[in-house]
């Protein structure tokens, strides 16, 4: 899955086919067997003019564990060893035909690993492989954890006897719930290159263990489980469809896939950005990039965001770097996709106020601008400076202790008092904007978190653990890989249950409070030298900078570098983060923008 993992590799002592145009690719001709000896030819066709032939998807696994095949070199039968994966390896044997050749390309053995050039251009090939083969074969390995009674199910979802429509024969139990949460939890399904391999195929088949179904059967449980709700959340490639990827601008579905694989892995990390071009060049989009295996890791993830920021607003992309400021090897501009989401994103829903000087700002006479040189890649841009940090709070992260009410609302310089939500004037301003702060949106129940808060208080003393932190904790305890996820050994953002928060308020209360957990998570609050308060990402710090940038609606927290002065042109800073600042900020903002480097 994919072209760019560590393994087998053609060597130059190998007589294997060269590949004498750009258009070709190299077909391996599995040959007939039922032994454990796995025996190849490969042959090299032109992509437009190929012959009939499959194409396998599957994990590579541990690239050091490997077995070998062998490449039949003549026509006497002389074959050379070849090294593959023993997931290949297991695919390959699980594929084989008894009486029969069966014709495939597979990129373990149909491209040279080792040879950078092949490789940089055989992925710009990508979508017209897999959209080219009669059958994409998705190999998820041998039958276990009860899968059978997991793929049983999906299959009577797809095609349900019509004697027993009103029921279905497998009733929700949990050991069904079990089953179909270890079949997603397949290592298949969280793989970045599988998502355009399954994407651009004409017509899928399953093969796990014994069983043998469409892929459509998959999408016709994804689209039952959206309205029955049986399992939360379903892998990407799952719920990824044409439709979704091909209905907007290149550079926004890029963004956009990008930010949904976060959690997705890739032996080679290039393979985050590269793995998810052929979607591009399969739909007619271009985003002015591409594959270069030579590169950096850091070069590649910088030249992906330059070329984002070309065709989409440059906060947005700004807006998905999560804790990537500390990596010495990468701007600290540059999302870096290698790191699963930390928290959710402020900046989507963001509305600066139409009257504050920000929005009155004659944007063109301050673009943005990228220079790239490979020893200092910059974001040049301007923006009004909001103070500076002076204060902050404890980082909320949820699972890992109560939430930090009672010492963020001690840093405002005047104590806010608990107040009805029937009587706004017995709060001032200033404790209003707080709880509305801590929303990151403009409507605030001061009422509503205290209330959650004592309660999980007195839970906190209920040994049965009956508070959401508890239930938090039992969630990573019940992963089903058994291991800890996300940051600091906290649960993985996609799999916190905001959402059975405050189950027993009033459902505007309960909405309130689960807004604030989710902005809250991963994120601190803080007051500015100017009494401001915001929401600011765990990465901020006292003396750190809040600006708002000329072009972007949402506020980012800069960390200046190398001591520049406030007399200088030009000021360098490190980006910490986007962050939420009360709405009378805007107000305040006057004078001319100041230039800034963001390196």
């Amino acid at each position: 899955m994919g072209p760019s993992h560590h393994g087998a590799s053609l060597s130059q002592e190998d007589p294997t086919p060269s590949l004498p145009t750009s258009r070709h690719i190299r077909l391996v001709s599995l040959l007939p067997g039922s032994s454990d000896m796995i025996i190849c030819e490969l042959i090299t066709a032109d992509l437009d003019s190929a012959p009939h032939y499959e194409a396998p998807s599957y994990t590579w696994g541990n690239p050091l564990d490997c077995q070998t095949i062998y490449i039949k070199t003549t026509e006497f039968g002389d074959a050379t060893e070849f090294q593959v994966t023993s997931n290949c390896f297991s695919a390959l044997r699980r594929l084989r035909l008894a009486d029969r050749p069966r014709i495939l390309w597979i990129d373990a053995v149909s491209i040279d690993q080792h040879n950078f050039p092949e490789r940089n251009h055989q992925v710009t090939l990508m979508s017209k492989i897999y959209s080219g083969a009669a059958e994409v074969i998705i190999y998820l390995g041998e039958s276990e954890d009860n899968s059978d009674l997991a793929i049983e199910f999906i299959i009577e979802l797809d095609n349900p006897d019509l004697e027993t429509t009103t029921s279905l024969s497998y009733p929700k139990s949990e050991p069904l719930l079990l089953a179909l949460r270890s079949f997603f939890s397949r290592p298949w399904f969280s793989r970045v290159w599988v998502i355009q391999e399954a994407t651009l195929s004409r017509r899928a088949t399953v093969y796990c263990g014994d069983k043998v179904f469409p892929w459509s059967a998959v999408r016709s449980f994804h689209q039952w489980n959206a309205s029955q709700k049986w399992m939360g959340r379903l892998p990407f490639v799952v719920t990824s469809s044409r439709a979704s990827l091909t209905k907007s601008r290149p550079g926004k579905t890029m963004l956009k896939a990008l930010i949904e694989t976060r959690y997705c892995a890739a032996t080679d990390p290039r393979d985050k950005v590269y793995g998810l071009l052929p979607l591009l060049e399969a739909f007619d989009q271009e985003l002015n990039l591409t594959p270069q295996y030579e590169d950096s890791v850091a070069k590649v993830y910088t030249d992906c965001a330059a070329a984002l920021m070309t065709q989409e607003r440059f906060e947005l992309v700004l807006c998905a770097v999560q804790g990537g400021s500390d990596r010495n090897d990468l701007p600290s501009w540059v999302p870096d996709w290698r790191n699963e989401p930390k928290r959710t994103i402020l900046g989507k829903n963001y509305d600066i106020p139409s009257n504050s000087t920000l929005a009155s700002t004659d944007v063109s006479g301050y673009s943005m601008r990228l220079t790239l040189l490979p020893s200092k890649p910059v974001l040049h841009m301007a923006g009004y400076s909001c103070g500076k940090i002076m204060k902050v709070g404890s980082v909320y992260l949820a699972g890992q202790g109560l939430f930090p009410l009672d010492e963020w609302k001690a840093l405002l310089d005047k104590e806010p008092t608990q107040s009805s939500d029937a009587d706004p004037d017995e709060a001032s301003y200033a404790v209003k904007g707080f709880y509305a702060v801590i929303c990151a949106a403009d409507f605030a129940y001061p009422l509503a978190i205290h209330q959650f808060v004592e309660g999980e208080k007195e839970s906190a003393k209920d040994k049965q653990g009956s508070s959401w932190e508890a239930l938090v904790r039992r969630a990573l305890r019940k992963r089903a890989d058994g291991s800890p996820s996300g940051n600091n050994g906290a649960l993985s953002l996609r799999d916190i249950p905001f959402r059975r928060a405050g189950v027993h308020l009033p459902p505007s209360y309960r909405i309130y409070v689960q807004r604030v957990l989710q902005h809250c998570h991963s994120r601190r609050f803080f007051v500015i030298d100017s009494g401001f308060m915001g929401l600011g990402p765990e990465e901020t710090r006292i003396g750190d900078d809040v600006y708002a940038s000329v072009g972007a609606n949402i506020p980012f927290v800069l960390r200046e570098v190398d001591g520049g002065s406030k007399q200088q042109e030009t000021s360098r800073f490190r980006l910490a983060g986007e962050c939420y600042l009360e709405s009378r900020t805007w107000r305040e903002l006057g004078g001319e923008p100041r230039y800034l480097d963001i390196v």
